[in-house]
C-alpha cells in the first residue's frame, strides 16, 4: 500500500487496522485494481465462450460447459466482492485491512456487525443438533444474551442450558499479582519497567509464559528489549501479523520455561492445559 503511507504505518503497528468509506481505498488503489477487474472481466468472457462454443459438442464437452459457466459466476462474484470490499460502505459491516510490519495488505475483510440471522439460518436449515459449551457463556448466570448474539432465538430450535460451577480451586490453585508500582501506559518508563518486570520473571521462574499485548508495535518494542536484558533467544516466542497462531501455540505447549508474547488472537480461542502454561501477564 505505498499508496496509502498512512494506512500503511498504521498497520506496521497493530497488525490490523479498520477502514471505511471516508478512506476511499476503491480511488486510491485504483491503479491495482482496476487491472484485476480488467483480468476478471476478460477472463469471465472467455470461459462464457468457451462455454458457447462446448455446449455444441458431446455430452462430455457440455459437461464442461457447465463447469465453465459456474467458474464464470464465480468470477462475477469476486468482481463484486472486491467492489463492496473497497467501498467500504455501510452500516452493516466492520471493514478491515490486516498485514505486515512492513504495511503490506495481507486480506481485505468485512465482518457483519449482527451475525445473529445468518447463524441462525445455519443452526435451522443446517444441523440436526449442536453442543455449545465454554467458560462464558453466562451473563448474571443467565443465557438469554447468549442466545440472541449467535442466532439461536432466530433458529426457532428447542434449547436446553445448564450452567455448572467450575471446578477450578482459584483459592489454592492460582495467585492473582497487581504490580501497582509499574508507571502507567504512556508514561517514557513504562515499557522499560515491562521490560525488568518480564525479564525478572523469566529470571526467577524459568516456567511457560504467556504475556498479552494489544499491539503489534509495544510487543515488537517488548521483545527488542527482552532480548538486550539477556533473555536466551530460544526461550522467547512471539507472534507476527500473518503468521500462525496453530503453530506457535504447538511450540509452546511443547517447552517448559518459554515466554510467549502474543497478541490479536491469542486473548481468546486458546488452550494451554495443564504446565504448558503457568504464568499468564495482560
Amino acid at each position: 500500500l505505498d499508496t496509502v503511507p498512512p494506512v500503511a504505518r498504521a498497520m506496521a503497528d497493530s497488525g490490523r487496522i479498520r477502514y471505511g468509506e471516508e478512506q476511499n481505498l476503491a480511488e486510491l488503489l485504483a491503479d491495482q485494481a482496476d487491472p484485476f477487474r480488467a483480468a476478471l472481466d476478460e477472463t469471465r468472457r472467455s470461459a462464457r465462450a468457451l462455454s458457447e462454443q462446448a455446449a455444441q459438442g458431446t455430452k462430455e464437452m457440455q459437461g464442461e460447459g457447465e463447469s465453465l459457466d459456474f467458474f464464470a459466476a464465480a468470477l462475477g462474484e469476486l468482481r463484486e466482492k472486491l467492489g463492496f470490499l473497497l467501498a467500504g460502505s455501510g452500516d452493516e459491516f466492520v471493514f478491515y485491512l490486516e498485514g505486515d510490519r512492513q504495511g503490506r495488505v495481507r486480506e481485505f475483510l468485512a465482518s457483519p456487525v449482527d451475525v445473529a440471522p445468518e447463524l441462525g439460518e445455519y443452526f435451522r436449515e443446517r444441523l440436526d443438533a449442536a453442543l455449545l459449551t465454554s467458560a462464558t457463556l453466562t451473563v448474571q448466570d443467565r443465557f438469554e444474551y447468549f442466545r440472541a448474539k449467535v442466532g439461536l432465538d432466530f433458529s426457532g430450535r428447542e434449547t436446553h442450558e445448564l450452567a455448572l460451577p467450575s471446578p477450578f480451586d482459584f483459592k489454592d490453585q492460582a495467585r492473582l499479582l497487581l504490580p501497582s508500582y509499574l508507571p502507567v501506559r504512556g508514561h517514557p518508563d513504562h515499557l522499560a519497567a515491562m521490560v525488568d518486570l518480564l525479564a525478572g520473571l523469566a529470571r526467577d521462574y524459568p516456567l511457560n509464559t504467556l504475556v498479552l499485548f494489544t499491539s503489534y508495535g509495544t510487543l515488537e518494542r517488548c521483545r527488542q528489549g527482552l532480548l538486550e536484558s539477556g533473555l536466551d533467544p530460544r526461550r522467547l516466542l512471539h507472534q507476527e501479523p500473518g503468521g500462525s497462531r496453530d503453530a506457535l501455540a504447538r511450540r509452546f505447549r511443547e517447552s517448559r520455561d518459554s515466554m510467549l508474547l502474543g497478541t490479536s488472537s491469542f486473548w481468546e480461542g486458546v488452550d494451554f492445559p495443564g504446565d504448558s502454561l503457568k504464568i499468564l501477564v495482560i
